[in-house]
């Protein structure tokens, strides 16, 4: 039994599990096997503040507290299940790889469609009944989100366990079970936890160790023993790729942390992702959420940035509905409401870039345009729906779509968001674009329309060229948008009848020569029209 081993209760062979935690506050730590199986065993000190004890004859599902000092009992940290609530004992589980499970490397981030289950955390049997139909309409990956324990037999939530799988997903095995079907059907696995979410009430590691600073509730991460700490959110980053083989890691918010060390925890841990990416032999992947829109998160280390693969842009999604929802920034005092903050959210990515920011009343964010736009998650929340306003509700729906779907970032969508044919054939679009290259933010152009709420994004690459039309206003207009030279094939019309629209009033071809061609856009709508260089379209094809 040595310290190098993972932390928490880890089956080891057919027989034994090993038990290891840090706990440098205790001088005595033993580890109690709750009935039917009861017994207390010593454990042994290993150096370093940690104790551990390999035993045999335990089964999965066996239920163990720490007992500390003989004085008092605490469920492990770094349980893998907490199926009676933060209150109650940890158990153990059999997270050993199935004999049968199939080889399987992963998509590039860069190739990620997401899809993400509707409702308020449904278990894993639900999702897995749906898992066919979101791979028919072309999604890449699936994000699964971990919400905290809530029993349903009146036990209280258990929020500071970031290794452990909720009850309401179903537990452990029901995760691994989820992960290999995905697998199966050549569907990465994004999985969301709250890695910092601790240190609330009922917290346990006040118990085991100096896990948290004297003065605040901050996490110890560049004190004393702050080495120790650093692991602990470290190792549980690692037993989520080594324990269900996820694809990629949404820690949480970063926000929360105060980390002055000269190499950051994020950085530190990204570093042990690279190592077990390369070990596995497949892409792994860490991504997060910050709300102060620093780039150096995503910037890479070589770049003297701390080097996560992704992070969410929350900009996106609140520039696209405050426009949509009619939210005037002059007027309610916040940082969107204005077409040229969608402009900005397409073609920088934050839209908070260091400029005054009227909602928090000082200067917010940092430039993020040199970014490559898989850098940056994005999603759209469905907007309300009132009664009066079915049909442009249900068009708003298919341009956030759109949007999303046809934008240089990672899309992540709600599947029943838009009709799925629509959604289907957008996802379509979006793989073929990325195959000739487009839809890279580094050789794009935006040109707005604020008085027909109407934004031409352009993509251009050596072999094809992209005009896509977004347009936000409830009115028809009538717009002269520059076309450059050449044949330009309409290749989507949200507004066409097929896509359950009124109807598209958009030509089937364009011969552009440089100068304005008007055109005419249908209430919420999005078009797209590709040139590709050197090929005759079906249009001109038709027609010889």
């Amino acid at each position: 039994m040595n310290r190098t081993l993972p932390l928490g209760a880890v089956r080891r062979g057919k027989r034994k599990t090993s038990f290891l935690i840090w706990a440098p506050a205790a001088e005595r730590v033993d580890l109690r096997i709750l009935p039917p199986d009861g017994r207390l065993i010593p454990m042994r000190r290993l150096g370093g503040g940690y104790h551990g004890v390999e035993i045999s004859v335990i089964r999965p599902g066996a239920l163990y507290v720490y007992r500390l000092d003989g004085l008092i009992e605490r469920p492990d940290p770094a349980s893998r299940s907490q199926p009676a609530g933060g209150a109650g004992p940890s158990q153990v589980c059999d997270l050993r790889p199935p004999s049968n499970r199939i080889p399987w490397r992963g998509p590039p981030l860069g190739d990620y469609i997401i899809a993400e289950p509707a409702g308020s955390h449904p278990a894993a049997s639900e999702i897995l009944a749906r898992l066919d139909e979101w791979k028919a309409i072309g999604f890449t990956a699936l994000r699964v989100p971990l919400a905290p324990d809530c029993p349903q037999q009146g036990f209280p939530p258990a929020p500071g366990f970031p290794f452990s799988v909720p009850s309401s997903l179903g537990g452990p095995a029901d995760l691994a079970h989820l992960v290999d079907a995905c697998h199966r059907r050549r569907l990465a696995v994004m999985l969301a936890v709250d890695l910092f979410g601790v240190g609330i009430e009922r917290e346990p590691l006040v118990f085991f160790g100096p896990y948290f600073t004297d003065r605040s509730r901050c996490f110890n991460l560049d004190g004393a023993v702050s080495d120790e700490v650093r692991r602990f959110f470290i190792d549980c980053a690692l037993s989520w790729f080594r324990d269900y083989r996820i694809d990629t890691l949404d820690f949480g918010a970063a926000d929360g942390i105060a980390d002055p060390s000269p190499l950051p925890l994020l950085e530190e841990m990204g570093l042990a992702v690279q190592s077990a990416s390369k070990r596995a032999g497949r892409p792994l992947h860490l991504v997060g959420r910050s709300a102060r829109n620093d780039p150096r998160l995503i910037r890479r280390r070589e770049d003297g940035g701390i080097g996560l693969d992704a992070l969410w842009n929350a900009d996106f999604e609140e520039a696209l509905l405050a426009l949509l929802s009619g939210d005037d920034a002059s007027a309610t005092g916040g940082d969107f409401g204005r077409l040229e903050h969608v402009q900005k959210a397409f073609l920088e990515g934050f839209v908070c870039s260091g400029g005054y920011s009227p909602a928090r009343r000082h200067r917010h964010g940092r430039t993020s345009r040199i970014l490559p736009g898989e850098r940056f998650m994005v999603r759209a929340r469905p907007l309300p729906a009132p009664e009066d306003q079915g049909r442009g509700n249900f068009e708003a729906r298919k341009l956030l779509v759109a949007c999303l779907l046809l934008s240089p970032s990672l899309p992540v969508l709600l599947p029943d968001q838009a009709p799925p044919a629509c959604t289907a054939e957008l996802v379509r679009l979006r793989k073929k674009l990325r195959g000739l290259g487009l839809l890279d933010k580094q050789c794009m152009g935006v040109l707005g329309y604020d008085r027909q709420r109407a934004l031409l994004l352009r993509y251009w690459k050596e072999d094809a060229d992209l005009i896509v039309l977004f347009h936000f206003g409830t009115k028809a207009v009538r717009l002269p948008l520059p076309v450059p030279g050449g044949a330009w094939t309409l290749c989507f019309d949200s507004a066409e009848r097929r896509w359950d629209g009124p109807g598209s009033a958009l030509p089937g071809l364009l011969r552009g020569d440089g100068r304005d061609i008007p055109l005419r856009l249908t209430p919420l709508s999005c078009a797209v029209y590709l040139r590709k260089h050197g090929e005759q379209t079906e249009v001109e094809k038709s027609g010889s």
